[in-house]
């Protein structure tokens, strides 16, 4: 496999043979939030390992790294960020004829993925969605970080009205309508704990839902992170993981500190395993 153009952020990336006849898969990737401008190129390594780890069973690899304004200030609606994504899968799966399809996501991207997995219910590439796969992704949402966040969002309820924050940036705390739908207890996070990620038709097919986690995780508290997919869904916490390993950057298994990159190591197999796992598919 030759990885020597980098991976594209916003559109199809193709790896392996090119022929119809060979086995194919898509990948869909969505990334979590970055305090500044998203700085995608992070995940490079992440996305390498994703190809790596799937190309014994699909000789050809399409991957889609998903491209939106994944920053902590971003006034974008989730369900409008959700909907381009499966518009995207649309017109894909009308283009190609795939034979698996894998949704992988991380950190806030993790949220997104669970509502794709609503919205798309009825999608006819749908059946064919064998797995997806929450890196450090809190499936309840995240905690206001800092006491002005706390003050914010507790304001917004007393006043009875959460849509006044999600109308204003709130520049000053750097937090904007897409990060705020995370923050518990908002309207968007409601509904998307109150619904099942899964098919509500036991005689349908649907994804085999992994979810893997970092013991030291600041950002997302394991504890609060109960698959919504259990009993049915895969919960792993790596120890002595943090939040940011699970970008998996080569340098960082250079760190001197041996108990990190005992972590990172973890991290990495963790992802390999859960891609590999075969999962039954009910029918």
């Amino acid at each position: 496999m030759t990885t020597a153009a980098p991976w594209q952020f916003g559109r199809l990336n193709r790896r392996g043979d090119t022929a119809d006849t060979v086995p194919r898969c898509l990948v869909v990737f969505v990334p979590g939030l970055f305090s500044g401008w998203p700085r995608l190129e992070q995940y490079q390594d992440l996305l390498t390992l994703i190809d790596d780890t799937l190309s014994p069973r699909f000789a050809a690899r399409d991957l889609l790294p998903v491209w939106y304004l994944a920053t902590f200030w971003s006034p974008r609606d989730p369900d409008a960020i959700v909907r381009e994504i499966i518009g995207q899968i649309d017109e894909l799966t009308r283009q190609s004829e795939y034979d698996s399809l894998q949704l992988v996501s991380h950190s806030f991207g993790g949220l997104l993925a669970l509502r794709l997995l609503q919205l798309a219910r009825e999608k006819p590439w749908f059946a064919k969605l064998e797995r997806a796969l929450l890196l450090a992704s809190d499936d309840r949402g995240l905690l206001p970080a800092t006491r002005l966040q706390r003050l914010a969002t507790s304001a917004g309820r007393q006043m009875g009205d959460w849509s006044f924050l999600d109308r204003c940036s709130l520049g000053w705390l750097r937090i904007g309508r897409l990060a705020l739908a995370g923050l518990k207890p908002s309207p968007w996070l409601v509904e998307l704990q109150q619904s099942s990620p899964t098919m509500p038709n036991p005689s349908q097919p649907r994804p085999a839902i992994f979810q893997i986690l970092g013991e030291l995780d600041r950002v997302v508290n394991a504890t609060d992170a109960p698959l919504l997919a259990a009993p049915s869904g895969h919960l792993q916490i790596v120890p002595g993981a943090r939040h940011r390993y699970f970008m998996l950057r080569s340098r960082w298994f250079e760190h001197p500190d041996p108990t990190v990159r005992t972590a990172l190591a973890a991290v990495r197999q963790a992802v390999r395993t859960a891609l590999l796992q075969a999962v039954p598919r009910a029918t």
